[in-house]
């Protein structure tokens, strides 16, 4: 495990060692999720699971929500665009398929989840992150890499978020890559898909990509980051099998 992580730090330190660009979206995101919600919070202290997204959430009805969220895609459109580095949907695309073609990811996406059989803690997150680095390795522009947070209330789930990486591309639109399917959405087709299946009472939440876990979770007191001590946890006495795949994650992704 620890060869793995020194590996991963080396391989992305690029990433790891200049925060300008990040510390500049994740400006913008305290800005545009004021401008939609109407309250400026802190990002890197509030709890996405509980709170504020929870009272919000209960308070709104079905439309509001759904037209706070088209909203919301409006104002990550205004972002300004940065061409550093031209980014295709193709491109966006090949990302998410050498994503998907990853043992641990497949083993985390079928029907019985290997590392979580029991369904207790899902792995988007980890997904996200392996989606996340993937796109630095590919060197996409950071300026053009987010994580969406669907949070709210899912029906027929006993989850209350979810989380996926999101590109840009010269279209200047905003591409969803979840490795639970194996195509790419504009933001508001993935939207769209989970109101279907999970019903109208998901707020969507644009983020830092650094953010790897609901913030104030059980393992940190702000929001969890990449680091060993929150890779390497042993649950395995609850059946969830969390340090074994992110050993898993960090050997494929190096």
């Amino acid at each position: 495990m620890k060869l793995y992580f020194i590996l991963i730090l080396n391989t992305f330190s690029f990433f790891f060692a200049s925060n300008t660009l990040a510390a500049n979206c994740y400006q913008d995101m305290n800005v545009f999720i004021s401008n939609v919600y109407g309250e400026q919070i802190d990002l890197d202290m509030m709890d996405l699971n509980m709170q504020f997204y929870k009272d919000f959430v209960s308070s709104k009805t079905d439309e509001q929500i759904i037209d706070l969220n088209y909203a919301m895609i409006d104002e990550m459109d205004k972002i300004p665009y940065s061409s550093l580095k031209e980014t295709t949907k193709e491109d966006i695309q090949a990302i998410l398929d050498s994503v998907r073609s990853k043992e641990f990811i497949q083993k985390s996406c079928g029907r019985v989840n290997e590392y979580d059989p029991n369904n207790q803690v899902g792995f988007c997150f980890g997904r996200a992150m392996a989606t996340h680095l993937e796109a630095l390795k590919n060197r996409i522009d950071k300026q053009s890499i987010l994580k969406l947070w669907l949070v709210g209330e899912f029906e027929n789930a006993h989850w209350n978020h979810h989380v996926a990486v999101i590109l840009r591309a010269n279209d200047r639109k905003w591409y969803v890559l979840d490795p639970l399917f194996s195509r790419i959405f504009t933001t508001s087709e993935y939207v769209s898909h989970f109101n279907r299946q999970y019903g109208y009472r998901l707020a969507m939440v644009p983020t830092n990509p650094k953010r790897f876990l609901s913030a104030k979770s059980k393992l940190e007191k702000s929001y969890a980051r990449y680091n060993k001590k929150n890779l390497s946890y042993d649950f395995s006495s609850m059946e969830i099998f969390w340090k074994e795949f992110f050993a898993d994650l960090l050997k494929e992704m190096r």
